[in-house]
């Protein structure tokens, strides 16, 4: 268990907080950790016993133990006087006013009864650095009845729900919304709901409930439709004017002046009508009028709800920086709310501004949306993708830290990685605070993504563009027409226009957005940003102030949330313990790494033990199997004689092949006894995959910087090795190696015969290098499954390597990650492994046959060894740096497991405990090595020479032989003596250019015969052309002249001398032999002499 902790100590004023990481085990106290802490810390000029610690004022006592709470990863001690250390305490009846906008937001203060100065003074009781508040600017009163605000009659009045605040003074309920100057602040503290969560080895795993998201639609308001003016009907003159006249005709005609009164009755009747319906029509409008009006008005109260509670819900949905803290400090059920998909994800806050209400209007309308003050301004990172933050630094960086703690207080770790990348190394100091959030440090002692300076930037972006290329890769071929990946890597860009100098950086802002990568870019000038920015935030130099442009239009007056730094790491420090104890499916499942030992650990196998690897062996049966890695669904196995026979193995750099190949041969090593199974390791780089792999006893070869003619001897020899097992299996009537060994089982003289497998990494450039060495592991392949053969072939780049005649032979294929989309298909027929994660080097898709793919992690030998039984059970504390690793000393000589460094390495020299105690012979090579460079004459005449693949025999041979050398012969398996026979009658000729050896050889042919035979039975002569090796056989008694073409009359006379002993003229020894150094010289020099005759 490792827990990062920070210290301070306030009698030391001025004194930077020192980060110390103690490693421990589970259950340790407090009191074991205090001295270690305290030396680490600093504190040695103090005894153990006259210091205390005391997190939030609350002393750590020594039965405590590291790893419960508050001990947890994050936590801040104070080193007090020995029990001096008071818990903190706060008025019953204070009240907390908490800034919600502006400078210094997420600030809570706590006021205690009586009235308290507000303002910009450093003397005002709660100080606002505001440049838009007063010296003293308000008053506020906490009294019996409530809170009161009052303000002192400042230029820039105080605000109250946005409603100056009268000279009396004005009540302070809770969720009103206060603002001085700039600054916006609410009384009460935040209602927030503790979610469930358990604590783990120093760890608060956070159980993440379901989310319901509120889909209602915005409030809908209609309008009345305003009255009418009634239509004024025309006088009906006709109607009322024509009964008229025909009443006038008719009192003529008749003489009856009595009609024309019944005449007059129309008109009157028609006009009185008019009249009133006209009067009528004008009461009913004026009625509808009035109460049109009381309808609007009722509509616009309604509208001046809707408006509140709109502002309302989107300070809920989006809520300050104290809901932030509050919900990371509680761990409550809004902690990591957000997952993609939803519509507020990465949407973040900025700060308020006012904004229209988003209330839809309906009917005949009247008034615009109303504005509401103190709403939330937004930016949705995910959307576009690069956001640009320009304004002085002091302004700039508080706002980027309360986005980046926004980012990690709603999304998961698990889901969303933050990398920051600064343009210098001081300037990443700024971040340190950032370091300890779980989205930016996997592990407590392992580096976080925080880069300074060029050459560190460099690695970062590396890892950030392989990771873009396999998203992109695996994306192609994709139906849909939407190929944009879920944002879920946040990077952070400080000095953006200097990063942008960075090779790759460029790339990454144009092609990472659709790759799930969103960037925030920080300068100190709009115009340094990058083109890609599709938002932008620019502050203005008072920090009072923000622009947010973006694709939805432009919002000004922004007041931009600007917490302090002290705020920042007191979250940063809260969250640091936190962990996300959801379930996880899938790649998310799988671990980052995997250690080997304890993966066998756990399926009971003590492999860095020799008595562990012994009751392997003997529960293996030879089953050519191997633990190799864990699956969502638990741990994988191997099974050559199932899965394979033969295997493929794909993986560009940087992805773990090398550790995959040594946890297969490792795996391997670990089931099956040296004399079960055998490998035969070719890397054609040089041999550092397997450096270690080479110890191991059950390696009989290891093949390394191949020629054309190491390359055709291996293959000559592979060739020979299967004529050897199809001769054996033949002389036991067996069909295959299982049948093979159930006839040893029986038959006691057929010779034993174990498994083989040759591993060959790098084999596309040697298959370009040398093509014929294709076509030779072709018949391996075909018929390497009854001979107990086995190919494990690795490549970078495996695209065209594979013919369809190996393909049809390897059935397991395993793919790391491939550099595209094409390399993944031609190893497992699925593109999935173009898009495995970088940063998970091991991570593996493997496919057998025609099986579904099996995703894994790769087990890993490299880690050093840790054994539990003998693991130190003293914590061990050692200052940190945040930007990087922790580093912990070497085991001291009581922590230290006996053996090697690396789990490799343990296993290795298991391994060879474990043969050597059972005395398991080593298993006979395919192939003995290439002829050494330089061949001891002692070697040839003691024997110590191996001339076949089973065994080592005498070298020299009978008198009067001569062995000179060795002859290769791969095809056979064997390595023959080479010896000149002095009985043959045959001469001996040596033919090689300069500093080849020809005179070397003679000293050795003339040593060779003066050691079997006496000076009477053999004579030696020696001629040169010039002076040379040969000279220094004048001490053997065997040796009469030696001559060279300086002196002709010696020479002369030495070749008359033998030219009598051949005619039989002069006698002389049984043999006589003639060394003749330097023929091309010599005969120059004999051809003057006499006109050629001596010649």
């Amino acid at each position: 268990m490792h827990l990062t902790v920070t210290v301070i100590d306030p009698e030391r004023l001025g004194s930077a907080p020192r980060h110390v990481t103690i490693e421990a085990a589970e259950g340790t106290s407090f009191a074991e950790v205090r001295a270690p802490l305290a030396a680490a810390a600093g504190l040695t000029e103090r005894s153990c016993e006259e210091v205390s610690f005391s997190i939030q004022g609350v002393v750590v006592r020594d039965h405590d133990r590291v790893g419960d709470l508050p001990l947890v990863r994050g936590a801040l001690l104070t080193v007090d006087p020995r029990g001096q250390a008071r818990p903190r305490r706060y008025e019953s009846r204070a009240v907390e006013l908490r800034v919600v906008s502006g400078g210094g937001a997420g600030r809570v203060i706590r006021l205690g009864r009586g009235e308290h100065v507000v303002g910009r003074a450093a003397s005002a009781d709660v100080r606002l650095d505001d440049p838009g508040v007063s010296r003293a600017h308000a008053v506020v009163d906490v009294c019996a009845e409530g809170v009161r605000v009052r303000d002192l009659g400042t230029t820039n009045p105080s605000l109250l729900d946005g409603v100056v605040v009268p000279p009396g003074g004005a009540v302070l309920s809770e969720g009103r919304h206060l603002r001085l100057g700039s600054t916006t602040m609410v009384l009460g503290p935040v209602d927030v709901r503790p979610g469930h969560h358990e604590l783990v080895g120093g760890q608060v795993r956070v159980h993440r409930r379901p989310r319901f998201v509120d889909t209602r639609p915005p409030v809908t308001i209609t309008f009345p439709a305003p009255p009418t003016r009634p239509e004024h009907g025309r006088i009906p003159l006709l109607a009322s004017f024509a009964p008229l006249v025909l009443s006038a005709v008719l009192a003529l005609a008749l003489s009856s002046p009595a009609l024309l009164l019944f005449a007059l009755m129309s008109p009157v009747l028609l006009l009185g009508q008019w009249w009133s319906d006209r009067r009528a029509g004008r009461t009913s409008h004026r009625r509808q009028v009035r109460e049109h009006a009381v309808a609007l008005d009722r509509v616009r109260a309604d509208l001046g709800e809707a408006a509140l509670d709109d502002a309302a819900r989107r300070r809920r949905e989006h809520p300050d920086l104290g809901h932030v803290e509050a919900t990371v400090r509680r761990r409550a059920t809004r902690l990591w709310e957000r997952r993609p998909g939803d519509a507020d994800h990465l949407v973040l806050r900025v700060g308020t501004a006012r904004q229209r209400a988003r209330v839809e209007l309906q009917g005949e309308v009247v008034d615009a949306p109303p504005e509401v003050d103190d709403v939330p301004a937004l930016v949705d990172l995910g959307r576009s993708g690069v956001l640009g933050i320009a304004g002085l630094r002091r302004h700039a960086l508080p706002l980027t830290g309360a986005l980046v703690l926004q980012v990690a207080a709603w999304h998961t770790p698990r889901r969303l990685a933050l990398h920051v990348l600064a343009a210098s190394p001081g300037t990443a100091r700024d971040w340190e605070w950032a370091a300890q959030l779980p989205h930016v440090s996997q592990s407590d002692e392992a580096a976080p993504r925080i880069a300074g300076g060029a050459d560190d930037v460099c690695v970062h972006v590396e890892a950030l563009r392989a990771l873009v290329e396999s998203r992109r890769s695996a994306r192609e071929g994709q139906w849909s027409s939407d190929r944009s990946h879920p944002a879920d890597v946040v990077v952070v860009l400080d000095g953006a226009s200097a990063l942008r100098a960075v090779p790759g950086v460029s790339d990454l802002l144009a092609d990472g957005p659709a790759a799930g990568l969103a960037f925030v870019c920080v300068d100190e000038d709009e115009t340094s940003l990058p083109t890609e920015s599709r938002a932008v935030v620019e502050i203005d130099p008072t920090g009072l102030r923000a622009t947010v442009r973006d694709g939805a239009g432009c919002l000004d007056a922004v007041v931009p949330d600007l917490p302090s730094v002290g705020w920042l790491e007191g979250v940063s420090r809260a969250m640091a313990p936190l962990a996300d104890a959801t379930p996880e499916t899938g790649t998310a499942a799988l671990p980052r790494e995997v250690s080997f030992v304890e993966l066998h650990r756990q399926a009971g196998v003590e492999a860095v033990t020799p008595d562990g690897l012994s009751a392997a062996w003997a529960a293996g049966f030879g089953t050519p199997s191997a633990l190799v890695g864990r699956t969502p669904r638990g741990h994988h196995r191997i099974d050559l004689a199932v899965d394979g026979p033969h295997v493929l193995v794909g993986g560009t750099t940087g992805s773990g092949k090398s550790e995959l190949l040594q946890a297969l041969v490792t795996g391997l090593a670990v089931t099956n006894r040296p004399d079960e199974l055998a490998f035969v390791l070719v890397d054609y780089k040089g041999g550092s995959a397997f450096s270690d792999c080479a110890r191991l006893p059950h390696t009989v070869g290891l093949v390394t910087d191949l020629d054309a003619v190491l390359t055709a001897r291996a293959l000559t020899s592979l060739d020979a090795e299967m004529k050897r097992r199809e001769r054996l299996l033949a002389q036991a009537g067996a069909k295959d190696l299982a049948d093979y060994r159930r006839a040893t089982s029986v038959r006691e003289n057929l010779p034993p015969l174990g498994r083989l497998v040759i591993v060959v990494d790098e084999f596309k450039a040697l298959a370009d290098e040398f093509p014929d060495f294709v076509s030779g592991l072709v018949r391996v392949a075909a018929l390497g499954r009854s001979l107990g053969l086995h190919l494990v072939l690795a490549t970078q780049r495996p695209a065209g390597i594979v013919s369809a005649d190996m393909r049809a032979n390897i059935a397991l294929r395993i793919a790391l990650r491939v550099r595209d989309r094409s390399d993944s298909v031609d190893v497992i027929d699925a593109p999935d492994a173009a898009a495995l994660d970088p940063r998970a080097p091991g991570r593996a898709c493997a496919r057998s046959g025609d099986d579904p793919l099996t995703l894994m992690q790769c087990a890993y030998l490299g880690a050093a060894l840790r054994d539990p039984s003998t693991s130190p059970n003293r914590p061990r504390v050692v200052p940190r740096d945040l930007l990087a690793a922790a580093t912990f000393p070497g085991p001291s000589d009581d922590d230290a497991v006996a053996g090697p460094v690396t789990e490799l390495a343990a296993v290795v020299d298991a391994a060879v405990a474990a043969a050597d105690r059972l005395g398991i012979a080593p298993p006979a090579p395919p192939w003995l090595p290439p002829l050494p460079s330089t061949l001891p004459a002692a070697s040839l005449e003691d024997g110590a020479v191996v001339t076949d693949v089973t065994s080592a025999v005498a070298g020299a041979t009978a008198a009067p032989g001569v062995p000179l050398g060795l002859v290769d012969l791969p095809s056979e398996q064997r390595r023959e003596l080479y010896a000149w026979h002095l009985g043959d009658g045959q001469h001996l000729g040596l033919a090689g250019g300069p500093r080849s050896g020809r005179s070397t050889t003679l000293v050795t042919l003339a040593l060779g015969l003066a050691r079997r035979l006496r000076p009477e039975d053999v004579h030696l002569h020696v001629l040169q052309g010039v002076a040379g090796p040969c000279s220094g056989l004048h001490g053997l008694p065997h040796v009469g002249t030696i001559a060279d073409a300086t002196d002709p009359a010696l020479c002369r006379r030495l070749i008359s001398r033998l030219a009598r002993v051949v005619d039989g003229a002069e006698s002389g020894a049984s043999h006589t032999v003639v060394l003749v150094d330097g023929w091309e010289s010599l005969e120059e020099a004999l051809a003057a002499i006499d006109h050629g005759a001596t010649l």
